[in-house]
């Protein structure tokens, strides 16, 4: 980070916590979330209609039920939808214990910290663990969300940004949000 060679306006340093990537999870996988869910609970609704029909035909044809493929079918299918619901309920959660394995393994500690600085000009950000740099355009934001403790800066380009929305210096949470709206004009942002 240059920051020596010139002054942010101010500064944010992000640091993960397993309540914030659940957050970020389940804030940039809302809508699949959402549709997952939906299809799915459908997608039971028609299997239990068809498993109750099955039983009726059964019983009426004297036959047993369970020798019916379609039976099985339908159970497997209704199944398969249960698990990917329970799966996307608790996906923040496994994502968060995931993403806390792998930092840990990677750079021997959770608690890396992400520094961000704000230039009138664009961001800088700068992960001290690995001492990766990343310098963007405010003009390369897409879309900006918004969570109880974090900004989920999206980029045209699929990278997400997270800053903390308590870890601002030289600033305030209020301040920010404005600045954003003013520097992102383009990108799309909650009111």
């Amino acid at each position: 980070m240059e920051s020596n060679e010139r002054t942010p306006l101010f500064t944010n340093t992000y640091v993960p916590r397993e309540e914030t990537d659940r957050q970020l999870y389940t804030s940039v996988r809302f809508v699949r979330r959402i549709v997952l869910f939906v299809f799915g609970a459908l997608l039971i609704a028609y299997t239990a209609k068809n498993v109750v029909d099955l039983c009726v035909w059964a019983r009426e044809d004297g036959t047993s039920v369970l020798r019916n493929p379609y039976l099985w079918v339908a159970v497997g299918t209704g199944a398969l939808c249960a698990f990917v619901i329970v799966r996307e309920i608790f996906g923040p959660r496994i994502f968060a214990k995931k993403e806390k394995k792998r930092l840990t393994e990677r750079y021997g500690t959770y608690s890396i910290e992400i520094v961000h600085a704000f230039f009138d000009d664009g961001f800088e950000s700068h992960n001290r663990a690995s001492h990766a740099e990343l310098r963007l355009a405010y003009a390369s934001i897409a879309s900006v969300k918004r969570t109880k403790d974090l900004y989920i800066l999206l980029t045209q380009e699929k990278q997400i940004i997270i800053l903390d929305r308590a870890g601002f210096s030289g600033t305030d949470d209020a301040v920010f949000w404005v600045f954003l709206h003013d520097k992102c004009a383009s990108a799309k942002m909650p009111a």
